[in-house]
């Protein structure tokens, strides 16, 4: 049986009803071609959907464990924060700046570690989804690992023969799930 989502926020939707419980997207008779429909036996993953429209203005609105449900479940991934972390791209050449340069280009991401591989969800540089984001499949990466730093770990991996780095910072500021999923980064880690 299909499950129908809200195409706004990706609430999964039990009867179709005029309006979104979740967030009162309208969903009358001509919108309701629009609802995003989902085979549970096969999922279904679609990096591409738009990011939601911010929660209320300001700083780290989108570290929130509820806004990262919203948008997981809208692609058709396992709407959970138990398995996220945030990560700031690295670069060896302006580790000095790195944190700054970051958040100049926008290299930030939330990670989402799923079974069949990890989800990159863009981050901009007012923590909100930009709706540029990566899937990378389970069977492309090589090697999976990280290495404590001063004040972060340092979390690679290989693909395509090809070695990312990534900084995970402990703690962070307005991130209701950073700390907590840091301590099982093995765990995650373990399924690859």
């Amino acid at each position: 049986m299909a499950m129908k989502f809200c195409p706004n926020c990706g609430d999964k939707l039990e009867n179709i009803k005029k309006f979104c419980p979740n967030c009162g997207e309208s969903l009358t008779m001509e919108d309701t071609s629009t609802v995003v429909e989902s085979n549970q036996e096969e999922p279904i993953h679609n990096v591409n959907y738009n990011a939601p429209v911010p929660a209320k203005i300001g700083f780290g609105n989108d570290f929130k464990t509820d806004r990262v449900i919203a948008y997981k479940r809208a692609m058709g991934i396992e709407p959970t924060a138990d398995n996220v972390v945030v990560a700031e791209a690295a670069n060896m050449g302006r580790m000095l700046i790195s944190t700054a340069y970051a958040a100049i280009t926008d290299k930030w991401f939330i990670l989402s570690f799923e079974e069949d591989g990890v989800l990159f969800m863009g981050i901009n540089k007012l923590s909100r989804f930009t709706g540029q984001n990566i899937f990378i499949p389970k069977e492309s990466i090589s090697e999976m690992g990280y290495k404590n730093s001063v004040l972060r770990k340092v979390f690679s991996f290989k693909t395509d023969g090809r070695k990312n780095k990534y900084y995970l910072s402990p703690f962070l500021l307005n991130c209701d799930f950073q700390k907590k999923n840091m301590e099982k980064l093995d765990s995650f880690i373990a399924q690859y």
